[in-house]
């Protein structure tokens, strides 16, 4: 593998983390996704070559890592998952200090059951709505149940369970809930979640605004 020798210098012993998308399989097709049109091939990222990524961005100081697809949950899926579950452990050795998962929750919840998956620090899950109706508009009919699901097995496992929540423009911009930040921070604390994240999708005044204005956020048909 090379790597180029700008790049080297310019982040040497500057980098404090690193997002490593090492799958572009998904199980949904959730209408906000920024990475739809990069998730054609559904391939998964070499296990060797990710092992040798890790190894050049923590010599450039990285310690915390976050493991994001597609569906990381995914890679490796026909298999066992058995090289998700090698990276992690392989991370640790490597020396990453801090590892997060950011994933749709809609896994085997077996998963939650292997010794190198609790290694993990964190795992975050997409969560968009305290109830099928305001998350199932955007990632699909039956998504909310499967997620709370492994969300409680998670907690219940004693992982650290964080929850990312995106706003989208159904709730904000037509006042579908004038409270949905109030009852979503309230369902995550009645789920024994500590950490909530808002994500907007809706103009913010940044380019990702001229997707934002050709993305169609309104109800599926199901």
């Amino acid at each position: 593998m090379i790597i180029d020798n700008d790049f080297l210098n310019y982040f040497n012993k500057k980098l404090k983390q690193v997002f490593l998308y090492i799958t572009d399989n998904c199980q949904l097709h959730c209408k906000q996704c920024l990475y739809k049109p990069l998730l054609k091939n559904k391939n998964d990222m070499n296990y060797d070559h990710a092992i040798a990524l890790l190894k050049v961005f923590k010599s450039l100081g990285a310690l915390k890592l976050t493991l994001i697809g597609g569906e990381p949950t995914t890679y490796d899926l026909e298999n066992n998952n058995n090289n998700l579950f090698k990276l992690i452990k392989e991370a640790k050795v490597i020396g990453y200090k801090y590892i997060r998962m950011d994933t749709n929750g809609q896994f085997d919840p077996i998963i939650l059951e292997n010794n190198f998956m609790k290694k993990i620090d964190e795992i975050t899950f997409s969560l968009d709505g305290y109830d099928s109706r305001t998350n199932d508009i955007v990632r699909g009919k039956g998504t909310f149940e499967k997620c709370i699901s492994n969300i409680k097995k998670a907690i219940h496992k004693t992982y650290n369970v964080h929850i990312t929540n995106c706003v989208h423009s159904k709730i904000s911009d037509n006042n579908l809930d004038k409270l949905y930040f109030e009852k979503m921070i309230k369902f995550a604390e009645s789920l024994g979640v500590n950490t909530l994240n808002f994500h907007p999708i809706i103009k913010v005044g940044i380019p990702r605004d001229d997707w934002i204005e050709d993305t169609d956020l309104s109800p599926q048909e199901w």
